[in-house]
């Protein structure tokens, strides 16, 4: 629930008004393990808005979540690019976790680098970078 509530808040104002209630039925399906129905929302909303980085964002992790990771890669690229005022720690967190399933960790550790700079206090990229760093000097 805590994520869909997320997506709302990033949501900010969109392209028509049944958007956040699209964007929560998909959330709702991806946390239901239905990405391929919940990538279907997200994809929709994409071809009526494609530059809104939370919806490049939410069908990236439906991509991961399906083990498209190339898919998923490009699309967390482009919510991690966003403009600050748009853009959201947990991109970048995915898109290391995308890069470090692919076995490429100094590029994961370049991403969560990138992402430390723009949330320098976040959490979850502090200990992403700490065992990126700890599994790489092993």
């Amino acid at each position: 629930m805590a994520f869909s509530l997320l997506a709302l808040i990033l949501l900010g104002p969109v392209v028509g008004a049944e958007a956040p209630e699209k964007v929560q039925s998909g959330v709702a399906l991806a946390i239901d393990g239905r990405y391929e129905e919940a990538l279907q929302i997200f994809q929709q909303l994409l071809r009526r808005d494609p530059d809104r980085p939370l919806f490049h964002y939410l069908a990236g992790m439906c991509h991961f979540y399906l083990d498209n990771l190339r898919v998923a890669r490009a699309h967390l690229e482009i919510a991690a690019a966003a403009e600050r005022q748009e853009s959201f720690p947990k991109a970048y967190f995915w898109l290391a976790q995308v890069h470090l399933t692919e076995d490429r960790h100094q590029k994961a550790l370049s991403v969560v680098e990138d992402g430390l700079r723009r949330f320098p206090q976040n959490q979850d990229l502090l200990d992403l970078d700490r065992e990126i760093r700890e599994a790489t000097a092993r």
